[in-house]
């Protein structure tokens, strides 16, 4: 993209692909890790159920397979997390590129779990971006 900015020096390969993978990983199991000896009881799960109901209607969340009909207007929740990971600085072509790649996680292309896995997709994208490594 060749963006430059004094905080993007500090940014290496290791940092910028581990901040995401932490990111893809939390929300793909639904957990934040276990502290302390590793038990099970501490583990820190995940409420992902006020962001899934941005992409399906809440009585649709628990489903494994939703309806695709059941979607919500994705560009809403494109722009909130924009405002909540990138300030609302996302550039018109980053918003573009993650509409199109999000759009494209819903059956017939995927099926089992579609909606969490559009969550997903759309953060890893956002944390994966150099506008939000740039930001950060």
């Amino acid at each position: 993209m060749g963006l430059v900015a004094p905080e993007f020096q500090i940014v290496n390969a290791s940092s910028a692909i581990t901040g995401a993978n932490y990111f893809y990983s939390a929300i793909g199991n639904n957990s934040l890790h276990r502290w302390g000896s590793g038990t099970p009881a501490y583990n820190v799960a995940l409420n992902l159920d006020p962001e899934l109901g941005f992409i399906i209607p809440a009585a649709h969340i628990n489903e494994d397979t939703p309806s695709v009909s059941n979607l919500l207007d994705l560009d809403l929740l494109i722009r909130r997390y924009d405002m909540m990971l990138l300030g609302g600085t996302m550039s018109p072509q980053l918003f573009q590129a993650i509409r199109e790649s999000v759009d494209r996680v819903k059956p017939p292309d995927t099926s089992w779990q579609w909606h969490r896995e559009l969550l997903r997709q759309l953060i890893t994208s956002i944390v994966s971006s150099a506008e939000y490594n740039v930001m950060r």
